[in-house]
């Protein structure tokens, strides 16, 4: 069950390329993961529930700054992963280191997991009576 009080739906999937490589083959792999994971923020907008999507907020960052490693940015997805109301697991998370640590902490955090299989049961559990944030005016409830 969802808490009351409601924060964001966090997005994991794959991210990195398979070949963990970053050439412009792997760019294009990585670009394919986070426009998967951008459909999926764009399915939470239109539900009107908030999320935060790490393939859009490090987009690319691997090429911008090519020695920060990549662990950098899982620790960094961890901490936001914390305030966290749900987790949504996109397409390919099964094959993702990224995304299975993602659901194991969110998982040892009491934070509830949703596969994209069950997006209408987060929808539901979203939007079921609490006393959490209505998103749609912007006032406690």
């Amino acid at each position: 069950m969802l808490p009351d009080k409601r924060t964001y739906t966090y997005i994991a999937g794959p991210y990195r390329a398979s070949n963990g490589g970053h050439d412009y083959q792997s760019y294009y792999e990585i670009d394919r993961n986070i426009n998967e994971a951008r459909l999926w923020a764009t399915k939470l907008a239109q539900e009107d529930i908030p999320f935060f999507c790490a393939h859009m907020n490090s987009a690319h960052m691997e090429v911008l700054v090519p020695s920060t490693p990549p662990d950098y940015w899982l620790n960094l997805d961890m901490l936001i992963l914390e305030h966290a109301s749900a987790l949504l697991l996109i397409p390919g998370w099964e094959d993702s280191k990224g995304a299975l640590a993602e659901k194991d902490r969110a998982k040892e955090l009491g934070i509830m997991v949703y596969s994209h299989l069950m997006f209408d049961r987060l929808v539901m559990d979203w939007h079921s009576t609490g006393d959490g944030l209505d998103w749609s005016t912007n006032a406690l409830h």
